[in-house]
């Protein structure tokens, strides 16, 4: 496969055409998106340590990668998301940080420092337990930071109301508007230069 920086593949999901932009898939146009605003609020992303929760198939990261060379982009998810993640990006020869794919276990044995720590929903749908375990590990270390986070968890999760996040965190979030808004509910919430 032929690729290139500033290329985009989809790896084989539905593709729309989106006057004026073209024909793209509609997770690629949201991972676009996420990474206007990290570069809104974040600037350029080159050299720096990115955590990413909640990995999907790898698509933010092939976005950002696109555009940006991190120095390191952690991978966080469960095992099969992460393998996916893996066979996705190795179609990929233009991606030259270091790349490490770590479990909910694996975070625990040591703790690192971060330049930005993204989560795409996931972080808002976890159970309180791991949200906690990955504040933890992973958000106290973070310097900034960008959630998009939903309210569609079931109860008995009992995972992070929105006016928790400031107080679990100890950082002083920002909550913005999710625009375009996919949920009535949903939010963007940033931290910066911690």
């Amino acid at each position: 496969m032929r690729t290139s920086k500033g290329m985009i593949y989809t790896g084989g999901g539905a593709i729309y055409n989106y006057n004026p932009i073209g024909k793209i898939t509609p997770s690629t146009l949201r991972y676009v998106k996420v990474l206007s605003d990290l570069m809104l609020h974040f600037g350029a992303l080159d050299n720096l340590r990115i955590c990413e929760v909640g990995v999907g198939y790898g698509g933010q990261a092939r976005v950002i990668h696109s555009l940006f060379t991190p120095k390191s982009y952690d991978f966080v998810d469960l095992n099969a998301a992460l393998k996916l993640t893996q066979k996705y990006l190795s179609h990929y020869d233009d991606i030259h940080s270091t790349l490490n794919f770590l479990t909910l276990e694996d975070i625990t044995l040591k703790e690192k420092e971060y330049d930005v720590f993204i989560s795409n929903y996931a972080f808002s749908e976890l159970h309180r337990d791991i949200q906690d375990v990955y504040t933890k590990y992973l958000i106290t270390n973070a310097h900034n930071g960008y959630i998009t986070y939903n309210n569609i968890s079931p109860k008995e999760l009992k995972s992070y109301a929105l006016e928790e996040y400031q107080l679990q965190f100890h950082k002083d979030i920002h909550i913005l508007e999710e625009i375009p808004n996919t949920h009535i509910d949903n939010r963007i919430l940033i931290w910066k230069n911690q």
